[in-house]
């Protein structure tokens, strides 16, 4: 006969299977008892008192259902469960057993407050990357200005010696827009750099000189130039009315004798045909306009031909000089830079519209030149805010035109001269000066100069 297990054996086994677990009580009418075992004794599921230390009970020797083990949640605290199904005492009222998860000692967490700090060092650590990037951007935005002056000399340079030995080119509109387009913002910039001086005095009879360029009355004109902000579009305005009239009508890219006589024909034949009879017109433009860009093209090749590029003596420079030093003298009165400084950037301004000139007069489309009136009421159809400006209420915002319109005449074919269209749109700043009238007294001679 096998030998039977030793009861204290068998419990000692069903201890070392389960997991450790709180300690429970039993609340009956013998008063508090440990009952630990309660929930480590499935095997025989009895309540034995004595293998806890505890008192005896010889009254309670009903089963205890499995339902009544209760498991106690995760979470810390103290929770009281009722569990009175299937425990009877003899003679009594069923027992209460509560089952109580004693709490663990507080504990501090600290975790919230690393987290805030770890977030602060991260804050930190993008804003001095956003710094150094932005000074990184700022130094690459300067550099990039650079490259692209020192480009568009080099291309203005590159363009004169290939011109030389070339036949009549005709430019595409974009070509031609964009080298406006440059050169708009090359004048931009100057005025920019050298007529935003705070505390100039202005007097008009200082301006004197300037004035019979812009035609201005003594009050917008002394208005415009003590404006920090819009004398540098006074000076735009005032420096493209010099080139047009001194550049464009003279043709200096041609020795003077050679442009002199050119002008005063084409200037001749123009005014010879816009007085003609209606029905000969058509043919007499394409026939005036192709002999023009002839004209211009051989006298050109003449020039090219007989310019050495390697002598700073041969090439127009003298005249870009002289032009450069007197628009200087007359804006002196607005600047406080010096005139080496300005006369500089002037003389750069005055050849790279003449190397515009020469191509614009290559051309067999007419291109001109519109001014209309400088100080206007803003008209959307033919005038634009200049780029970083506010935008401009239609016939309502007063305006300044700081650059000329570019209208295109014709085609290179030599057909359509009864149409016209714009290639580039004045552009303006918005003013709140006085308005004569509806428009102020144009320039005499920038209201539409025509080639």
């Amino acid at each position: 006969m096998a030998a039977q297990p030793r009861p204290e054996t068998l419990e000692a086994s069903h201890k070392a299977l389960l997991p450790p677990t709180p300690v429970y009580y039993l609340f009956d009418e013998m008063g508090l008892v440990q009952a630990s075992a309660l929930r480590r004794c499935r095997a025989c599921m009895r309540l034995k008192m004595a293998d806890l230390g505890a008192p005896t009970c010889t009254k309670l020797e009903t089963e205890v259902p499995e339902n009544t083990m209760t498991t106690p949640p995760k979470h810390q605290g103290s929770i009281d469960t009722e569990m009175t199904d299937g425990l009877h005492v003899a003679g009594a009222e069923p027992a209460t057993v509560r089952a109580t998860v004693e709490p663990g000692p507080p504990r501090c967490d600290f975790s919230h407050a690393a987290q805030l700090s770890a977030a602060q060092e991260r804050i930190n650590e993008l804003q001095r990357q956003l710094r150094n990037e932005k000074e990184l951007q700022q130094q690459a935005a300067a550099d990039l200005a650079e490259l692209r002056k020192a480009a568009r000399e080099n291309a203005s340079a590159l363009n004169r010696i290939m011109r030389r030995n070339q036949g009549r080119k005709q430019l595409q509109d974009s070509d031609l827009i964009q080298m406006v387009k440059d050169l708009r913002r090359e004048i931009r910039d100057f005025t920019l750099r050298h007529f935003q001086d705070d505390g100039i005095a202005v007097h008009s009879k200082s301006l004197k000189r300037m004035n019979d360029y812009l035609v201005f009355s003594e009050e917008n004109l002394e208005a415009l130039a003590r404006s920090p902000s819009l004398r540098p579009g006074l000076l735009q305005l005032f420096i493209w009315i010099v080139l047009v009239k001194a550049v464009h009508k003279r043709c200096v890219w041609a020795p003077q004798k050679a442009g002199d006589a050119f002008s005063y024909l084409r200037e001749l034949l123009g005014r010879s045909l816009a007085e003609g009879e209606t029905e000969t017109v058509p043919e007499g433009k394409t026939r005036y306009h192709m002999w023009r860009a002839n004209t211009a093209n051989l006298v050109l090749n003449a020039v090219r031909l007989g310019r050495n590029p390697d002598d700073p003596h041969d090439l127009p420079a003298p005249f870009s000089q002289h032009l450069a030093e007197d628009i200087e003298a007359w804006a002196r009165p607005l600047t406080k830079s010096a005139s080496g400084a300005v006369q500089h950037e002037l003389v750069n301004i005055v050849q790279q519209f003449v190397d515009l000139d020469e191509g614009i007069s290559e051309q067999v489309a007419s291109l001109s030149w519109s001014f209309q009136s400088p100080i206007c009421r803003f008209e959307s159809a033919s005038m634009e805010p200049q780029p970083g400006q506010p935008s401009l209420t239609d016939t309502q915002d007063g305006a300044l035109v700081v650059a000329p319109a570019l209208i295109k005449c014709g085609k290179s074919s030599g057909d359509d001269f009864d149409v016209t269209s714009a290639l580039l749109k004045m552009q303006c700043l918005k003013i709140e000066v006085k308005i004569e009238g509806r428009n102020s007294k144009p320039p005499a001679h920038s209201s539409h100069i025509s080639r």
